[in-house]
């Protein structure tokens, strides 16, 4: 005796970047399959229940689409992986506005902000320029905001220097 599925007609019903066409044959164990057409033009078949949970909403257009994307900062994320300019710009941003980040507290906790036109990358790069070897974003004495005369590519040992000068200027109190 062979079983009968009901199943819902999907035919004209879109999906993402899918539009169901028409139905396909049956996969393996008899599970529902959908032809579809996507926006690019290409067709495929799909089975239902990845429509339905959208896990599949492109033939694969979106996500190259998406990785090309991810390649345009500038230059700089080549290869899907982020130069050492763009992270130290990414972690500035996260430090200041992400409330959940380890060192929110003092950072944007504490009031630093980042300068408004440095929340695009691009604006961040032509003030501040590419990240030269052996240096990490700083701010002079750790104190003040991210901003232009502010905030400069430091040595490990020019931020170590700022660090014990913030603390003895915090510390020093008048006679």
């Amino acid at each position: 005796m062979k079983r009968r599925y009901n199943f819902k007609n999907l035919v004209g019903k879109s999906f993402g970047r899918l539009v169901v066409t028409d139905e396909a044959p049956r996969g393996n164990w008899g599970k529902i399959r959908w032809r579809c057409k996507c926006v690019c033009g290409k067709t495929l078949s799909v089975l239902a229940d990845s429509l339905k949970r959208s896990a599949t909403i492109s033939c694969g257009c979106l996500g190259r689409e998406r990785r090309k994307a991810a390649t345009t900062f500038h230059g700089h994320n080549k290869h899907y992986t982020q130069s050492r300019t763009y992270s130290s710009w990414r972690a500035m941003l996260t430090r200041c506005t992400n409330p959940n980040h380890k060192e929110f507290s003092v950072y944007g906790g504490a009031g630093v902000r980042v300068l408004s036109g440095w929340q695009e990358f691009k604006n961040f790069v032509e003030d501040l320029g590419t990240r030269p070897e052996g240096t990490t974003l700083g701010r002079i004495l750790d104190m003040g905001n991210y901003e232009l005369g502010n905030a400069y590519w430091q040595t490990r040992h020019e931020q170590a220097l700022a660090r014990k000068n913030h603390r003895a200027l915090m510390n020093w109190r008048p006679l």
